[in-house]
């Protein structure tokens, strides 16, 4: 990027013909709005396609998201049933890891 570069030339493009008839005004606007409606159906697929990809995102993320809070949970049910005198340090930690982890350091401390 710092050194010099080539300049680029530039291509001279020609206009377009002129339109001499009345036809072919017709026929090139025609042509311009067909061109812009297809532009903007090609935009609301990508639209759409990006819209859905995001939905499946989403509902991934929340499986994954509820598949670990109940494992959670369950890790939590396990641990308070094996030391049901751990009720109160899970009631402050919470479900959250750290409750868990606070939870099992006092376990095993205990021993």
């Amino acid at each position: 990027m710092l050194l010099p570069q080539p300049r680029r030339k530039s291509r001279k493009v020609d206009p377009p013909p002129r339109l001499e008839t009345p036809e072919q005004a017709r026929d090139s606007e025609a042509l311009d709005q067909a061109l812009s409606t297809r532009a903007k159906r090609q935009q609301e697929e990508v639209a759409a396609e990006r819209a859905r990809f995001e939905l499946i995102r989403d509902k991934i993320v929340f499986g994954f998201e509820l598949t670990l809070a109940a494992v959670l949970m369950v890790a939590l049910v396990i641990a308070l049933a094996m030391d049901p005198g751990l009720t109160p340090l899970a009631l402050l930690g919470g479900s959250g890891v750290g409750g868990l982890v606070a939870l099992f350091r006092r376990r095993s401390e205990r021993r």
